[in-house]
Formats: C-alpha cells, structure tokens, sequence
C-alpha cells in the first residue's frame, strides 16, 4: 500500500463509523479545528502564524516579532489589557460557521477538550 492511501485507510472503517454513533466519546479540539468558521467580519479564525501577524499589526509592535505568539499576548496584555480582550472576544467569536460542523451532532460526545479560545463548540 503506498503511503498516500496508507493516510487515507482508516483500520476496520465499519467498527470505527459504529463506535462513533453507539459509544460515547471525548473530543479533543486544537489549532485548526475551527478554521472553516467566521467571524462578524467575514473573517476566517486565525491560526497562531496568522493571529501573531495580526496582533502585530493591530497593535503597532512590529518591535515584537522575534518573539512566540505567548510572549507577544503577554506583552500585549500588560499595557493593553482590556483592549487585547476586546481583539480577541471579536476576532474569535463565531457568527458563521460550515455545515460539516454538524456531523458532530451525530456523534455522543461525553467531553470536549480544546485549546481554541473560540466559542464554535457552543453553536
């Protein structure tokens, strides 16, 4: 099998597609998952590359971009603080989002784990 269609098998497809529908299940969500969601704006939510490019932008600190994503939020937020929350709470809350989110009302999901600090889990 090459390694393409190797990526693209899943192992015992019919046990997998009956176990998401009868048994509960935990979900863990991260950088990326909500890329298919918008904004107010019309705004696709960032990832991090994207969120630090905007940070710098929108804040004037292009003196910053040496640094991770964490340290630019940190100093960010210390001289900004209610104005960073602000950028944030709109830049990443969803107005729209892609139909395929739906499947995930199919499925009995016991628990939802996430590092986005969006709210698309909550439409």
């Amino acid at each position: 099998m090459s390694r393409r269609s190797t990526l693209n098998a899943i192992e015992n497809q019919e046990l997998f597609e009956n176990r998401l529908t009868s048994t509960r299940i935990n979900l863990f969500l991260g950088a990326g998952f909500s890329t298919l969601a918008v904004n107010k704006d019309g705004n696709s939510l960032p990832t991090g590359n994207q969120l630090k490019a905007e940070l710098l932008e929108e804040f004037e600190r292009e003196d910053l971009k040496v640094l991770n994503l964490a340290k630019i939020c940190t100093v960010i937020s210390l001289s900004h603080r209610d104005v960073f929350h602000e950028f944030l709470k709109r830049r990443f809350t969803v107005d729209q989002f892609d139909e395929r989110y739906r499947c995930l009302d199919q499925l009995d999901i016991a628990n939802w784990f996430t590092t986005n600090i969006d709210n698309l889990a909550a439409c």
